[in-house]
């Protein structure tokens, strides 16, 4: 939802990465509904697979994953070293409040913000390493 939003106000483009057929086909529905199937591109599968062969980079990277995947620690890592995020861009997570996540010397938080049992956190690259 936070890419049709973003869409909907005017963001040039937007790849949805997404496992689940019905989520897939919600999403589809809704870019319809806004008119942005032009500026928008689902790619069904699984996230790792994408991040490991993308040649796309972003200036907005924005995760919602499932909370119980056995590698939500490690995403933001893993989302950094793929080289999606660009030089000055930026990583939004969505995540269980009081989560911690698996300290990489690739990224550095700069903004939380919680929602009753829900955090939103902004990584960016760690600038000291650029």
């Amino acid at each position: 939802s936070i890419g049709i939003e973003a869409l909907s106000r005017g963001a040039k483009a937007a790849v949805f990465v997404e496992f689940d057929k019905t989520a897939s086909q919600f999403l589809k529905m809704n870019i319809t509904h806004v008119g942005a199937e032009n500026d928008s591109q689902i790619l069904f599968g699984d996230v790792k697979s994408y991040l490991a062969s993308s040649p796309k980079t972003f200036d907005v990277v924005f995760c919602d994953p499932p909370y119980a995947i056995d590698y939500l620690a490690q995403l933001p890592t893993i989302v950094f070293e793929s080289g999606v995020v660009n030089k000055n861009g930026i990583m939004i997570f969505e995540h269980p409040t009081r989560f911690e996540f698996s300290p990489s010397s690739l990224w550095k938080p700069i903004v939380e913000r919680t929602y009753g049992r829900t955090s939103i956190t902004m990584f960016q690259h760690n600038t000291e390493l650029l």
